[in-house]
C-alpha cells in the first residue's frame, strides 16, 4: 500500500502532466486556437457546415479577401502556422486557471476529462487544492509557444 505522501506527489505529477500538454494544446499554432478564426456559413456553396475564417482586418471590407482557414482543409493548417498575423485565443494562465477549476470543482466533469486525476483524489478522499510547486511554474515560464 502507497503512504498518502507518495499519493499525494503522484497526484501533483500527474495533475502537472495534463496541465502541460493542456497548454501545448491551446496555444498551437492551428486555426481554431487563433484569435481571428470565426465559423461562419458560407454563402453559395454546397456545404451547409460552418467554415473556419479569418477575421484579421475583416472590418477593412475592400481590402479584406475573406481567407479561408480551417483545420479540416487542407494547407490550413499550414497556413495558421506561418500566419504572422496569429494570436492564441488563449494565453497559458487562462488555460492554468480553466485547468485549476476542472480539478478543483465537480468530480464527474473531472472524471470524463482525467480519469487518472480523479481517482487520485478519490483515494485521498479530502479537498486537494492545484498549486503549482515553483519549479513547475518555472518551466511553464519558459516553455515556448508550440507551433504546429
Amino acid at each position: 500500500m502507497k503512504s498518502e505522501g507518495k499519493i499525494k506527489q503522484k497526484l501533483k505529477q500527474v495533475r502537472f502532466r495534463h496541465l502541460k500538454k493542456r497548454i501545448e494544446i491551446s496555444l498551437k499554432q492551428v486555426p481554431h486556437n487563433c484569435v481571428h478564426n470565426e465559423r461562419h456559413i458560407v454563402l453559395n456553396s454546397d456545404n451547409p457546415d460552418p467554415v473556419g475564417l479569418c477575421m484579421y482586418n475583416s472590418e477593412a471590407t475592400e481590402q479584406w479577401g475573406g481567407v479561408i482557414c480551417d483545420d479540416e482543409i487542407e494547407g490550413c493548417i499550414k497556413q495558421a502556422q506561418e500566419c504572422p498575423f496569429f494570436v492564441a485565443s488563449k494565453s497559458k494562465e487562462e488555460t492554468t486557471e480553466e485547468f485549476r477549476i476542472l480539478v478543483e470543482g465537480e468530480v464527474g466533469s473531472l472524471a470524463n476529462e482525467y480519469p487518472d486525476v480523479a481517482a487520485l483524489q478519490w483515494i485521498l478522499q479530502e479537498e486537494y487544492p492545484f498549486e503549482l510547486s515553483w519549479w513547475q511554474k518555472v518551466r511553464l515560464f519558459f516553455k515556448g509557444v508550440p507551433r504546429g
